[in-house]
């Protein structure tokens, strides 16, 4: 018999060849025949009793013939013509395929479908009609003689209702419709399909589905709603829904699956539910998996976690404003030793599952898709100071691309988490954090904010700076603001690479010091540098060296006791320098040297032993000193300083004119040539 077979195979594919006919012989008991020949006359495979599937598709040319048969075949079972041009099902069509039992229409032009079109094919048992024009098939809007039919796609008819047409498809358990125009499902829908299995009503414009919908469907076990963006409710009641998937919805409030006792998977991603009912899942003894990511879900639902279900494989709660609390880590907990995560939107990145970000602490998280922020009247700057955040999404402001400015202040239990981005923006300029609790700046923190130029950081907890690749994504800042912080060491290198940096405020970090014989920062282009209430305790000749274009130092309340001669070589462009209250036993630069000096506070400070050898220098600018302390606050030290010096050289006139008259009354008594000896040695000993 195979043998016999084999060369019935063998001759069908000579007489297509001879024909110029393209086929594929894909069983040798049952021939399948791929041609791109249209069927040229009713008996041309006849000849050929055991074709078994005749595919002619992507023939766009292609109908069938008006009121009459299409192909005689007793024997073929499957007909694909996808991507033909059919515009029609005529009742002769296919009434000398008696066999039939798939027919492939996919992407045709249908528009009708005689109401008989099926009565010669009782055997048809798959029959997919995708992709057309259908609406109500004719004017009767029925199709009969289909009883024995299992499986019906009707999906990308975008103008079909399902309940505008009669199927009569009493055996019907497969109905896809995905791509339609069914906007409502009731408890009549359905009643010509009274055994259907598996409903699919994906992307209808579904509004409304009735609690009792599937009364007349007591076999179905799997259902498909996702993409009826006006769905706003589900709340459906089947003794054999194994499977429901709404995702991509409109469903808001509570989840209540308490009447699907049947229940093993639900899919509802994607919608606006913000709270799950509790009892209605504990009717669900059976549930396995639950994809509840991207909603606006704010509580872990930790009863679900304790629900005695020892089937349940799956628990996704990705993308939804999960606020955190004190009992969140035994939550955390529980749900990683059940192994839930699976399959959920963000498997792949690790910073986005919620269990690896969401903090226990009391506190707010803040959310892309649940916003709490003010806009400022100037359209530009979002205010989320004084929310008590203690996590934001990253992709917050993503969408928001006219915002300039970002206030976060005040937020006290704020910290910025490792390998974390704090936001992402095209467009944030300014970011203020005053008075929060960070503690370090990451490297991812400020990595996605590119355009940044301002940053606030006062009033928080770090501790040091030592990469100088923290800001390496943010080549604009031009303004830092690090104070009143816990300091206590900056890399010299830590701003180097910002080029356009030119304010840097370190105030207030008091055990922040400067080594001895280093450079404190290296940035050609620092212009202002302040550090009131810091810990330096001296200026040498390399404390400065990195700052070659600074034109403003603040260093007022340090410990410094010695300006070194060498310690302003550096900061030739120096204006402005304040070393108020600090310890300063010597001033030793020559400030006659810095020509371009114009304010110079030194208040505050023990007034200077003008007789120490090392003070000479200052003597010599006493003037130029007092005069670039007139604008200073401070001016008590000045007038000591003046008073001071005024002193001294009373003090030197008073003893030169006594030497001078002791001089002279000696000559009276010497030789003049022993007076002139004498008169020298006094006046070497006075000046020197």
């Amino acid at each position: 018999m195979e043998r016999r077979n084999l060369i019935y195979n063998f001759l069908i594919i000579f007489t297509l060849i001879d024909k110029g006919t393209t086929f594929s012989i894909l069983n040798l008991e049952n021939s399948t025949i791929v041609t791109d020949q249209p069927v040229i006359n009713q008996t041309m495979y006849v000849t050929y009793p055991d074709l078994f599937m005749l595919d002619m598709s992507n023939q766009a040319d292609f109908e069938f013939p008006i009121d009459k048969v299409m192909l005689i075949h007793d024997g073929l079972s499957r007909y694909h013509c996808n991507k033909c041009g059919v515009h029609c099902i005529y009742r002769e069509s296919l009434s000398a395929l008696p066999q039939l039992t798939h027919l492939m229409l996919e992407n045709n032009s249908l528009q009708c479908i005689h109401p008989d079109a099926f009565e010669n094919n009782i055997r048809l048992k798959e029959l997919n009609l995708a992709g057309n024009q259908l609406s109500t098939f004719n004017p009767e809007a029925a199709i009969r003689h289909i009883s024995n039919l299992l499986i019906l796609n009707l999906s990308l008819n975008d103008k079909f209702d399902l309940n505008r047409v009669d199927l009569h498809g009493t055996r019907l358990i497969s109905f896809t419709c995905n791509h339609c125009h069914t906007t409502i499902l009731n408890r009549t829908t359905l009643t010509s399909m009274p055994k259907l299995s598996q409903l699919d009503l994906s992307n209808n414009g579904m509004e409304q589905i009735d609690d009792d919908a599937l009364l007349q469907a007591r076999y179905i076990q799997i259902l498909y709603v996702d993409g009826n963006r006006n769905l706003q409710r589900l709340n459906l009641k089947s003794e054999s829904i194994k499977k429901l998937s709404a995702k991509k919805c409109n469903l808001g409030g509570t989840l209540n699956t308490s009447k699907l006792p049947m229940l093993e998977f639900i899919n509802v991603r994607m919608n606006k539910i913000n709270w799950l009912d509790e009892h209605g899942f504990m009717q669900n003894t059976v549930l396995n998996g639950v994809l509840l990511d991207d909603n606006l879900i704010e509580k872990v639902p930790n009863f679900l976690l304790d629900l005695p279900l020892k089937g349940l494989e799956k628990l996704c709660l990705d993308r939804n404003p999960l606020q955190p609390d004190l009992q969140v880590d035994a939550a955390k907990d529980l749900y990683a030793a059940k192994k839930l995560r699976n399959s959920c939107l963000d498997d792949a990145n690790n910073l986005h599952k919620f269990e690896n970000y969401l903090p226990n602490i009391n506190g707010k998280a803040v959310y892309k898709k649940s916003p709490l922020h003010n806009l400022r009247s100037d359209g530009l700057t979002v205010d989320l100071s004084n929310r008590n955040i203690v996590y934001i999404e990253q992709e917050y402001l993503v969408d928001n691309e006219n915002v300039k400015k970002v206030l976060f202040d005040h937020n006290h239990s704020f910290d910025f988490q490792q390998n974390r981005v704090f936001l992402k923006s095209s467009s944030i300029e300014g970011l203020s954090l005053k008075n929060c609790s960070i503690t370090t700046i990451y490297e991812a923190t400020f990595k996605e904010l590119h355009n940044l130029k301002y940053l606030h950081l006062q009033g928080n907890k770090i501790q040091f700076i030592r990469s100088e690749s923290l800001f390496k994504n943010n080549p604009n800042i031009s303004f830092i603001s690090l104070t009143n912080n816990k300091l206590d060491f900056i890399a010299a290198l830590a701003f180097q690479k910002l080029e356009k940096l030119e304010i840097l405020q370190l105030d207030w970090n008091e055990r922040l010091s400067n080594k001895a014989n280093n450079p404190f920062l290296l940035s050609k282009s620092l212009r202002k540098l302040s550090c009131r209430h810091c810990r330096f305790e001296w200026l040498d000749a390399m404390t400065l060296v990195g700052l070659p274009n600074l034109l403003e130092l603040n260093l007022e309340h340090n410990k410094i006791a010695i300006l070194d001669a060498n310690s302003l070589q550096w900061t030739t462009q120096l204006k402005y320098l304040n070393l108020h209250d600090n310890h300063l036993l010597a001033f030793e630069p020559n400030i006659n040297e810095l020509s371009r000096l114009k304010k110079l506070c030194l208040g505050g400070s023990p007034i200077f032993d003008l007789e120490h050898p090392k003070n000479q220098v200052l003597i010599d600018n006493i003037q130029k000193m007092m005069q670039l302390d007139k604008d200073c606050p401070d001016q008590q030290f000045s007038k000591e300083l003046d008073e001071r010096y005024n002193i001294i050289s009373k003090d030197k006139n008073e003893t030169k004119q006594a030497l001078v008259n002791f001089v002279t009354s000696s000559a009276a008594c010497y030789r003049t040539d022993m007076a002139i000896p004498v008169l020298l040695s006094f006046f070497f000993i006075f000046y020197s």
